[in-house]
């Protein structure tokens, strides 16, 4: 057993299971952009275009882009993009 994150990329990579945590000992893991004060009213297309990837990135998904990262080698710019381009966008 190990501690990880629910989005770890060794979770694909080792094929571990992870445990529910009916206890809730650790607190749920939520990504948000968080951006420079100011940037959203000098370029409101910024946060257009994060708006885009709202509820579109869920723990297995974002664990097979850290994988691929991680052990695959890929450029984290790379995973970015081909992501990116799988949605459309």
């Amino acid at each position: 057993m190990i501690s990880g994150y629910s989005t770890d990329g060794r979770i694909k990579a080792y094929g571990l299971a992870i445990l529910e945590d009916d206890r809730h000992a650790f607190p749920p893991y939520y990504c948000t952009p968080i951006l420079r004060e100011g940037l959203a009213e000098e370029h409101p297309e910024v946060v257009d275009a994060l708006n885009l990837l709202a509820g579109r990135i869920d723990d297995s998904t974002m664990t097979l882009l850290n994988y691929r990262v991680d052990f695959d080698k890929e450029s984290p710019e790379k995973v970015a993009r081909d992501f990116l381009e799988s949605l459309g966008l």
